[in-house]
C-alpha cells in the first residue's frame, strides 16, 4: 500500500491563517473600504469650508476697517476721493493719438 503524502484541504475556520480579508471577511472589505472614503470625504470639505471661512472673515475685517479709516478721514477733512473725482487712466490708443 502507498503511504498517504496529501496535505489536507478542509480546514476549521480557526485553523486558517487570517489576512487582512480573512480577519475582516470578504463581505465587510466593501464597506470598510466605502467608510474610508465617506470620512476623507466628510474631512476634506471640512477643511475646503473652514479655509472659505477664514477668507471671508479676513476679507469683512478688512471691510470693516476700510470703512473705520474713511469715517475717521471724513470726519477730520482729510477724505479718499471719490472714484468720480479722481483722474481716469488714459488708455494705450489716446496716449498714442496725443504724440503723433
Amino acid at each position: 500500500m502507498a503511504s498517504r503524502s496529501r496535505v489536507s484541504r478542509v480546514f476549521f475556520p480557526w485553523e486558517r491563517r487570517r489576512g487582512l480579508f480573512g480577519v475582516l471577511g470578504r463581505a465587510r472589505v466593501r464597506l470598510v473600504a466605502a467608510v474610508v472614503v465617506a470620512l476623507v470625504l466628510i474631512v476634506w470639505i471640512r477643511a475646503r469650508e473652514e479655509r472659505a471661512a477664514g477668507i471671508r472673515a479676513t476679507r469683512a475685517t478688512i471691510t470693516t476697517a476700510h470703512d473705520a479709516i474713511s469715517a475717521f478721514r471724513a470726519d477730520h477733512g482729510r477724505a479718499i476721493l471719490g472714484a468720480s473725482a479722481r483722474r481716469k487712466p488714459t488708455t494705450l490708443p489716446v496716449v498714442l493719438i496725443a504724440y503723433q
